[in-house]
């Protein structure tokens, strides 16, 4: 009597460690839905309460950090693990028929995770967020044909608005979501033998060893059990240890300066545009070649068909393995092209651009990379910035924009960049941290006002952080009546008790003008301090008082500036606003004003703001020095 056929168990579902692969696919999705409904609670989609909403989930939420920082982490797992399920199937042969179905649905699970991550980043409505999908946006606009069409059909507009936000967020809750669900289903119907993914009737009577279900529920336990750990950690260590709330400041459509740069996974991408420059160029980088090999991969299964079994896979395998490399070796390529460079490299660099020689690709570089990180530091700055106003003083409904354009450390920097730098300096640079293209003409006004640089201005006037670059219209040297009256001093000063004792007022006229910035017309109740303002004060009375006005009043006939209030912001604002008045430098004389008006170019509100920003970075720069 023949011997009845053993019972076969189903290879395609337990083969090797396929089944681990699609466990972690699914622990991780079943995390991203739990973590994002609870989120759903929360979150607000409007542009004006989205970033709120991420930021009272973030840090006033109870454990909210540890929700978000999980669905994060999950995100960025799941495209991982998608593609290394993506390259299992490969290298052990799992993706031509009878299996091409299942290949298709790898290829599909990756295209999906990184279809949510995207369209998750946006909900952050910050500005990584806001230029990060500007950017994506317009390389879909690249697409022949239909690509403007395809960009109105994406931002639900010609810009990025509130219809763009609620079709990100339909996309990333709703219907993404449900795809890939039905892609685990279909994929779950295939392994278990369920459907017929060759022609082939399915077999019903497969059965499998009661010691092997166990050792596979008890895998699968096991990577269920890690994917959970491996996020936490992941989650509390970026929040404990490296302290970044992954939220940057608000989307702000003018500030046109930020430095975005696409997710770690489309980093190849990103790198990858940069070899095509021109229009038709990147419609060929960004749109054909890539479709190109997305096609190439879909159509894969058939390779051992059309050659030999053996020489077909090999090709694939190949092709896969190629793809792989070339994107690991652009990502790395992209984050070392952003890499700071060496002190030494960027002055040789600085160096070159003096002396107007032509940057080699690799000087050029490293320029862009410098000021690449000057930008990234002043975005961290501002997204700091922007959760300790909200902490301070909540959102206001209106939307919190509102704390950043009434903030003079954001708005200071900006308008200090756009208006005074193309004279001005902040420190050698243009506020923002950036060196304009054009050499300063006027006085560097880092610490303007403070005791330290009244006391330089006194020793030096014509340094080239105060007057020394100053020029009249004919070029020779403006404003020399203070260098002339400080030889003058000197000169008077015959012995070194004369000399010692015009250093004592230099600095005692120096710290009580500092002090008029703080509480003008009034000393210090320190007896001290008080002593010190007022041997200076009666030194400006007795020798400065000849040109400068002190509240109108004046001793001798020349005009100089108004010294009441001196580096206060009201002082600051008037100069700015008019600095051809009366009270300041004129706009008549020997040496009338050559700083032009800005009341007519600039808001009074941003003048204000502009004016603080200059106070307040002088005295906290004077407090850390004092500390």
């Amino acid at each position: 009597m023949p011997k009845p056929a053993t019972p076969q168990r189903n290879t395609d579902a337990r083969h090797g460690t396929t089944y681990l692969w699609t466990t972690a696919i699914a622990a991780l999705f079943a995390l991203l839905c739990v973590t994002g409904v609870a989120m759903m609670t929360v979150y607000s989609p409007s542009v004006a309460t989205a970033w709120a909403s991420v930021f009272y989930i973030q840090d006033q939420m109870t454990t909210g950090w540890l929700v978000r920082g999980l669905h994060r982490f999950a995100s960025d797992g799941l495209i991982v693990v998608c593609t290394g399920y993506v390259l299992h199937r490969i290298l052990t042969r799992r993706y031509a028929p009878p299996r091409t179905r299942q290949w298709w649905l790898a290829l599909g699970f990756l295209q999906l995770a990184m279809g949510a991550a995207l369209t998750g980043a946006l909900l952050n409505w910050d500005q990584k967020a806001y230029w990060g999908t500007t950017v994506r946006v317009n390389i879909a606009s690249l697409v022949p044909v239909v690509g403007h069409e395809l960009r109105t059909l994406i931002l639900g507009g010609p810009e990025l608005g509130q219809l763009t936000l609620t079709r990100f967020f339909t996309l990333h809750v709703a219907v993404l979501p449900l795809l890939f669900y039905l892609a685990l289903r279909a994929r779950h119907r295939d392994a278990a033998g369920l459907c017929k993914p060759c022609g082939e009737a399915p077999d019903r009577t497969r059965t499998e060893p009661h010691d092997g279900r166990i050792r596979v529920r008890a895998y699968r336990g096991a990577v269920r059990l890690m994917v959970v750990i491996g996020c936490f950690t992941a989650a509390i260590y970026s929040q404990y240890a490296m302290g970044d709330a992954h939220l940057h400041a608000p989307a702000d459509a003018s500030a046109l300066d930020y430095p975005a740069r696409p997710e770690w996974f489309n980093l190849f991408l990103f790198q990858w545009l940069k070899n095509f420059t021109t229009a038709d160029a990147e419609v060929l980088g960004a749109i054909i070649i890539p479709g190109i090999l997305s096609a190439m991969l879909t159509v894969l299964p058939w390779c051992p068909r059309l050659l030999t079994k053996r020489l077909g896979h090999a090709l694939a395998t190949a092709f896969v393995l190629s793809l792989l490399a070339a994107t690991a070796y652009l990502t790395v390529t992209a984050v070392q092209d952003d890499m700071p460079p060496s002190e030494a490299r960027l002055a040789s660099v600085r160096e070159k651009e003096t002396q107007k020689i032509t940057l080699t690709s690799r000087e050029s570089r490293d320029l862009h990379a410098h000021e690449f990180q000057i930008k990234l530091k002043r975005a961290a700055f501002e997204a700091n910035r922007a959760m300790a106003l909200a902490r301070l003083h909540g959102v206001p409904p209106e939307g919190p924009l509102t704390l950043m354009h009434s903030d003079p450390d954001v708005q200071g920097p900006r308008l200090f960049a756009a208006h005074c730098a193309s004279c001005h300096r902040y420190d050698g640079h243009d506020g923002l941290g950036l060196t304009p293209g054009t050499p300063a003409t006027s006085s560097d006004l880092a610490g303007f006002g403070t005791r330290d640089w009244i006391r330089a201005f006194l020793e030096n006037p014509m340094a080239n952080t105060h007057f020394g670059l100053m020029k009249k219209p004919d070029g020779s040297p403006a404003h020399t009546r203070m260098k002339k009256w400080t030889n003058g001093q000197r000169e008077d000063a015959s012995s070194d008790a004369d000399r010692e004792a015009l250093r004592a007022s230099f600095d005692a006229v120096s710290a009580y003008l500092a002090d008029e910035a703080v509480q003008p017309g009034r000393l210090a109740a320190n007896k001290e301090t008080g002593d010190l303002l007022s041997r200076g004060r009666a030194y400006f009375m007795s020798t400065c008082n000849e040109c400068h006005t002190y509240r109108g009043e004046q001793e001798g006939t020349r005009h100089a500036p108004e010294m009441f209030g001196y580096g206060s912001v009201a002082w600051i604002e008037g100069m700015i606003a008019q600095p051809d008045h009366e009270t300041r430098y004129r706009n008549k004389g020997r040496q009338p004003a050559q700083m032009p008006r800005f009341e007519t170019t600039i808001t009074p509100e941003q003048i204000t703001l502009l004016a603080r920003w200059l106070h307040d970075s002088a005295a906290k720069s004077t407090s850390t020095a004092q500390d």
